[in-house]
């Protein structure tokens, strides 16, 4: 059990030594000094003292993990503003997390345990990245732990987890022959003039993806305002979000906002659809309001039969974009700036087996 000790300060407020019990990993007791404003007198916060220790050190890793999910979506991580999507993942983590650790106070959570935790989540079909996924967010959450004086140290930071590696994307993006099937597909059903529903924006919008890289999100967001048919490109600004209905963030992933060129091709389509719109409405939409991700995917998976070509997923379509262009001769940076990668690392670590093989051709060019 904690101990505490309490003791007034100059400004009036009471406040608490709290001291832990001995962290299991590293044999210390973790100390914090924690303020009682409410208190009236040394009883008052004794008592208030008593039921913080005792809740703190022996929270249960399951609540612990709860409460940091719930921190983060109302307020946020890093000092930015809580996302939807962020919030959304962060609960799903925790709850999943919550069934494979063990019955135990956050306290006594070992790297051991960390790891014996990840490796569960492998043996459940998880991939590699997802589970690192799962690491980072115990990482931060027993980080945040550390700051309310729950546990000593972070045993996230010395587990062994596996790597997320590199995933590789050639197996999901389709090759030259599939792309020119399926995008001659999409653009059978995109509008040319007079009304349009929202199958043909769906169709606009996986066509629109496969020739720039965004992601569905992204594409969805896009507002009228957006659109400059005159370069023609588009501006990434924001993502969609489906929780508890379907609305716009005013931010791209990882806040990278770009700009993007479009083919000449798709602009009477897009112009089509702007046109009669307000500034702010969404641009690949029948009526200005946000298109249902749902629709885009069921499009693509209807194209994809009609084409003859495997099923894939609109973030697929993305991975295409990106490894066709490598293969094509555009460097890693020209991809990078495309997909809106934060850092060249990331773009390296999905589509270096494209670079790679490319530096195999040149090598056995000078084979002979």
């Amino acid at each position: 059990m904690a101990g505490a000790s309490v003791y007034q300060g100059r400004d009036g407020v009471w406040r608490a030594r709290v001291i832990f019990p001995a962290d299991p990993a590293t044999g210390r007791r973790a100390r914090k000094v924690k303020a009682f404003p409410g208190a009236r007198d040394a009883d008052e916060a004794r008592a208030m003292a008593e039921a913080y220790a005792a809740g703190a050190s022996g929270a249960s890793i399951q609540g612990a993990l709860a409460r940091y999910a719930e921190e983060v979506a109302e307020k946020g991580t890093a000092g930015r503003a809580p996302k939807a999507n962020t919030a959304h993942d962060y609960l799903g983590y925790a709850r999943r997390l919550g069934e494979v650790f063990p019955a135990v106070p956050a306290c006594e959570v070992t790297p051991a345990m960390v790891s014996s935790v990840e490796s569960r989540l492998l043996s459940r079909g998880l991939s590699a990245t997802t589970v690192n996924g799962y690491h980072q967010f115990m990482s931060g959450a027993f980080s945040w732990m550390a700051r309310q004086g729950w546990v000593r140290s972070n045993p996230a930071a010395d587990a062994i987890h596996p790597s997320a590696g590199n995933p590789d994307a050639s197996g999901k993006a389709l090759d030259e022959e599939e792309l020119r099937a399926l995008t001659a597909r999409l653009r059978a059903d995109e509008p040319e003039a007079g009304e349009y529903g929202e199958w043909q924006c769906a169709m606009t919008a996986l066509d629109l993806i496969a020739c720039t890289g965004m992601r569905l999100g992204e594409a969805l967001a896009l507002r009228v305002r957006d659109f400059r048919p005159q370069v023609p490109d588009v501006y990434v600004c924001g993502t969609v979000c489906e929780r508890g209905g379907v609305f716009r963030q005013p931010t791209a992933k990882r806040g990278e906002d770009r700009r993007l060129a479009v083919p000449s091709r798709i602009v009477p389509a897009l112009r089509l659809m702007a046109a009669g719109k307000l500034p702010d409405d969404a641009l690949l939409s029948p009526d200005g309001a946000i298109m249902r991700p749902a629709i885009v995917r069921q499009a693509l998976r209807a194209a994809c039969l009609e084409a003859g070509v495997r099923r894939i997923t609109p973030h697929a379509l993305r991975h295409t974009h990106a490894t066709l262009a490598l293969q094509r001769g555009f460097t890693i940076a020209d991809v990078r700036a495309r997909l809106g990668h934060a850092d060249v690392k990331t773009t390296l670590g999905i589509y270096g087996h494209t670079t790679a093989a490319r530096d195999r051709g040149i090598a056995e060019s000078f084979g002979g």
